[in-house]
């Protein structure tokens, strides 16, 4: 009897070990991963970013993010290639696996030259002084070369920057600005008058003039336009003062600045010719005031294409004599390179300029 109770202990022991052990299992947690996209294009810059979850918390900086298909662990949460093809991705968190996750790499195709639907406008800096000698036959070379020359009227936009360094009679240039320093700093120039093209090309304008006309061809021909620039002034009479509204329009993907500048044409000032002073030298496209925080022109942010950024600006009018009738707002937009893509002018009297459409 004593057996059979052992026996019978037994398998009820031996039952019970099967009953637990064929038990439901308590299951572990899984980190999810998830993808910002399906697919990206194989050009080695459009990137897929990945997201890693556990318990409803962004793990992300914490988790490991492996490509399946190549075995090879990602150095950030970020997929970008130049092969296409499928691709599997799993995520590692606390030595637990995730979900798998698919991008497919699609063919990059090669833009095709861009055929903008804007005129290409050119910024001309003439950097010059009232007792620099030779400065106003570089403005007749201008003149001669550029202002006379039918090829680039209306599409070249002279700026006069006048240097504070430059002295007539121990008199420093009373329309000095204190950017024509750093532009001279900047673009290594050996000595005034010299002339900037768009931010890109420079030189003498006593010596090889030419050089200014092809760096004027190279900017249309080389650099067109993908951007455009429009204007709004609202002129207060009362306060002497205005606001400048400043449009830019994309066409292409791109980071995009946009410098701005009060110019007040013909101002009748003493001007060191050859070895004349002239008391009553016209002064022609001076700037007076650079409105944007740098030449190199304010932020605008990444613009994708077919999109529009918009800025304004406010100033009074200088107590220094400037005259409201002669005074113009120039606004460039300056794309990731640096450079200028494109120029506007707009009267400060209340004027306005739309964008500059190509004829059909």
């Amino acid at each position: 009897m004593i057996k059979n109770c052992l026996r019978y202990i037994a398998m009820l022991v031996a039952v019970m070990l099967v009953a637990v052990g064929c038990g439901p299992k308590e299951e572990v947690e899984r980190p999810v991963l998830s993808a910002s996209a399906e697919s990206v294009v194989a050009d080695g810059v459009e990137s897929v970013i990945f997201t890693v979850s556990y318990g409803g918390e962004d793990v992300s900086a914490k988790a490991q993010v492996w490509c399946k298909t190549s075995g090879e662990q990602l150095a950030a949460p970020e997929f970008k290639t130049t092969a296409e093809g499928d691709y599997e991705f799993y995520a590692v968190y606390n030595g637990v696996q995730s979900n798998s996750v698919a991008v497919s790499a699609t063919e990059y195709v090669a833009p095709g030259p861009h055929v903008s639907r804007f005129e290409r406008h050119v910024c001309l800096m003439d950097l010059t002084g009232t007792g620099c000698s030779f400065c106003p036959k570089g403005y007749r070379n201008i003149v001669l070369n550029v202002t006379n020359n039918f090829i680039y009227s209306g599409f070249v936009h002279v700026l006069g920057f006048h240097d504070a360094n430059s002295k007539l009679n121990d008199v420093t240039d009373p329309m000095a600005i204190g950017v024509t320093t750093q532009l001279l700093d900047d673009f290594k120039v050996t000595g005034t008058p010299w002339f900037i093209v768009d931010l890109r090309d420079g030189g003498s304008l006593t010596d090889n003039v030419g050089e200014m006309s092809e760096a004027i061809d190279r900017s249309t021909e080389e650099y067109g336009a993908h951007s455009d620039v429009a204007i709004k002034t609202t002129f207060n009479k009362d306060a002497q003062s205005c606001k400048v509204d400043v449009k830019v329009f994309a066409e292409t993907t791109d980071d995009y600045r946009v410098a701005v500048y009060v110019v007040e044409d013909n101002i009748k000032s003493p001007q060191l010719d050859g070895s004349v002073v002239i008391e009553d030298y016209n002064h022609r496209h001076v700037v007076r005031q650079m409105l944007s925080g740098s030449y190199k022109g304010d932020s605008l942010g990444r613009l994708k294409a077919e999109s529009e950024a918009q800025k304004s600006y406010e100033f009074a009018i200088g107590d220094g004599g400037w005259k409201v009738e002669n005074l113009q707002i120039y606004a460039m937009v300056i794309d990731s390179t640096g450079t200028v893509n494109n120029v506007a002018v707009c009267d400060v009297n209340n004027g306005e300029v739309d964008y500059k459409y190509l004829a059909n």
